[in-house]
């Protein structure tokens, strides 16, 4: 038979174990959210290297460097860039701040730090001359440096 003490005992050896594995299981959580944003950040960064390397060597437009991207890349990355790629042949211009705004809330699982990354590259995609879009890649790229530097 057991007595109040014993009981009172199980109770809190039950509820200390509950604690450890809800704390675990947060930060595992946490973790894993964390990776994710970092694996995004690096495949960004190798896409605007592709990109740049298009624009200055193949002097690529817009959609079809989209839709290269969307070929290089995988995941939600792959299917941002296709859209984009779309969005931007059915409007007929170079726009291209709109159209990944347009993109940007069809996609609402994107962490809150690539969603701005992306929204800083489609404001310099197609604004500026070659030389002004190609740095501004860079300077994408090294916001997505930071941002994985950061994680």
């Amino acid at each position: 038979m057991q007595t109040g003490k014993d009981v009172c005992m199980q109770l809190k050896i039950v509820g200390a174990v509950l604690v450890v594995a809800g704390c675990g299981s947060w930060g595992l959580l946490m973790a894993n959210a964390y990776r994710k944003q970092e694996i995004l950040l690096q495949r960004m960064t190798n896409l605007l290297r592709m990109m740049q390397w298009e624009l200055r060597y193949r002097l690529t437009s817009l959609p079809e460097l989209c839709t290269m991207a969307a070929r290089e890349s995988s995941g939600v990355l792959r299917d941002l860039f296709r859209d984009l790629a779309r969005e931007l042949d059915s409007r007929n211009e170079s726009e291209a701040a709109g159209c990944m705004n347009t993109v940007l809330s069809r996609y609402d699982t994107l962490p809150p730090k690539v969603r701005r990354i992306l929204r800083h590259l489609g404001r310099n995609l197609g604004r500026f001359d070659l030389e002004g879009q190609l740095e501004g890649m860079s300077c994408v790229i090294g916001e997505c440096k930071q941002e994985l530097q950061n994680l």
